[in-house]
């Protein structure tokens, strides 16, 4: 190799000193270890009572939402044909 091959090397990317490191410096790839959301602690677990009982308050609410959005439709609807009624 030249010494303007080298300098051409220098200039564009830096001198990578082994193979596995970058010009950066920062290794190739990075050691993944798994998220563990499995454990957490005793104070943030939830019993299976709880979350049924916050399962049926939600199924509570979301009911009443469709009814209240039904009785708001039906009335919508009602307004617009008595409109093209008349």
């Amino acid at each position: 190799m030249s010494t303007d091959e080298k300098d051409l090397k220098v200039a564009v990317g830096g001198v990578v000193d082994t193979i596995n490191k970058r010009v950066s410096g920062k290794a190739w790839k990075l050691k993944k270890t798994p998220t563990s959301r499995a454990q957490k602690a005793k104070s943030l677990r939830m019993t299976w009572e709880q979350r049924s009982e916050e399962r049926a308050k939600l199924n509570a609410v979301k009911s009443l939402e469709k009814q209240l959005k039904d009785e708001r439709k039906a009335e919508k609807d009602a307004s617009i044909n008595k409109r093209v009624m008349d």
